[in-house]
């Protein structure tokens, strides 16, 4: 296999990762807007609290405009 094909590898790769981060950051608002249709402690809603976990400690623990970002991107969907 030659270098070239390896450092492709490499980039497309680590593309994929960061479309994949950014595509799961962006989720949270479309289920956080069908979390406010289910009710109950329904199975739905324990998968979204599980799931996006990391994005609630980011919320609650993170730096100032990340929480501001977030706190926009919620307002979108009506989450909050």
């Amino acid at each position: 296999m030659s270098e070239e094909h390896k450092k492709t590898g490499l980039a497309f790769w680590c593309a994929v990762a960061l479309v994949g981060v950014f595509v799961y950051v962006l989720s949270v608002g479309p289920a956080g807007y069908i979390r406010r249709w289910v009710t109950g402690p329904g199975i739905f809603n324990s998968v979204y609290q599980t799931v996006y976990f990391p994005i609630g400690i980011l919320h609650k623990h993170g730096p100032s405009p990340i929480r501001d970002v977030l706190d926009w991107y919620a307002h979108l969907w009506r989450i909050k």
